[in-house]
């Protein structure tokens, strides 16, 4: 479609999905990942205005689709970004999140299933939504045998540095939290697994004990050699993929409650929770202090990865709802002006 067909309102919305990727990355050039030319195509983001994406589709191009599968609700993802991030990038990330709004109640009820990570990200569809029907669908990862664990001295954060809740938590971590860890535990190291590495760098100051790893070919195998997984995150929505592959590996995880929201988790058995610098050290502390509390958080974590969160258990539940699926039950997509 091009621009001079779009009407006032979603030029608008154009203009500030420019406004967020400009910063939301933090990425050298200014630009968000998806429009980073320096980056091969497989480690660029998916754009970020997915809502306004979807608004051009249903406004000039009603498509056959009926089953949405959302993985953030995006609203939401930009409030609490907005609550972390400085001023400007904080104002923006506050408009986005109100033309999020706007396109979730206008769009979700168009489709005949809207699929939710977890319970939690259901009912927030649903009250920002009323007339959506939502199936919970879990993130999961592939299923697989228990790694051998062969522990070393470190912990690790595992995650794509420069999404910006991402980067935001190695920031919380990096000033407020391994200062002390690193005094008390003069042997241990803290791992950065993931992709961009060097948007994290100038956090963590050359300090030889932080690993900048980088990508990897296999997140579980590396975590199993680590004794504890931190997810020192502050802003977020839908599941964290990070803490199942912490699950799956059997290493124990210490988690903020956004962190760890959605998932069937109870803090002191399949995780420590931690807000505060004092609570994460303390947390993380107890597990490298604790071979057995290692053990035994980390098995924890392991049987509901098993038990919910492999992929022959996610099929299960869209085998569930494409079962209750009447074929003919189409919605019309909405008459949006």
């Amino acid at each position: 479609v091009r621009e001079a067909e779009l009407p006032v309102d979603f030029a608008w919305d154009a203009l500030l999905e420019q406004l967020i990727c400009a910063g939301c990355a933090f990425a050298p050039d200014g630009g968000c990942d998806h429009r980073n030319p320096a980056l091969p195509p497989e480690e660029r983001l998916e754009p970020c205005g997915g809502y306004i994406l979807l608004a051009a589709l249903f406004r000039f191009a009603p498509p056959e689709v009926d089953v949405l599968d959302l993985h953030n609700v995006e609203s939401v993802l930009h409030e609490r970004c907005a609550r972390i991030e400085p001023w400007p990038v904080s104002a923006m990330h506050r408009q986005f999140a109100s033309a999020c709004r706007r396109l979730e109640r206008e769009l979700l009820p168009a489709f005949s299933q809207v699929l939710a990570p977890s319970p939690r990200d259901a009912a927030l569809v649903c009250g920002l939504a009323p007339g959506a029907r939502v199936h919970v669908y879990p993130n999961t990862i592939p299923e697989r045998p228990a790694p051998e664990r062969r522990e070393e001295d470190a912990i690790a954060f595992t995650a794509n540095m420069a999404y910006p809740p991402n980067l935001a938590a190695v920031r919380f971590f990096a000033r407020e939290v391994w200062p002390r860890l690193r005094r008390r535990w003069p042997a241990l190291e803290w791992w950065l697994i993931g992709k961009r590495p060097d948007d994290v760098r100038a956090l963590i100051a050359g300090d030889p004990r932080i690993r900048l790893v980088g990508p990897v070919e296999d997140a579980v195998a590396w975590l199993a050699r680590t004794k504890a997984a931190v997810v020192p995150l502050q802003a977020g929505s839908g599941t964290r993929v990070k803490i199942l592959e912490a699950w799956a590996a059997a290493t124990p995880v210490v988690s903020t409650a956004v962190g760890a929201e959605g998932l069937p988790a109870a803090s002191g058995r399949h995780l420590l929770l931690a807000e505060t610098p004092e609570e994460f050290y303390r947390a993380v502390s107890s597990l490298l202090e604790s071979p057995a509390l290692r053990r035994r958080i980390g098995e924890a974590g392991r049987a509901l990865y098993e038990e919910r969160f492999t992929w022959p258990a996610g099929w299960k539940e869209l085998e569930n709802l494409f079962a209750s699926l009447d074929p003919p039950d189409r919605r019309q997509a909405p008459v949006i002006p």
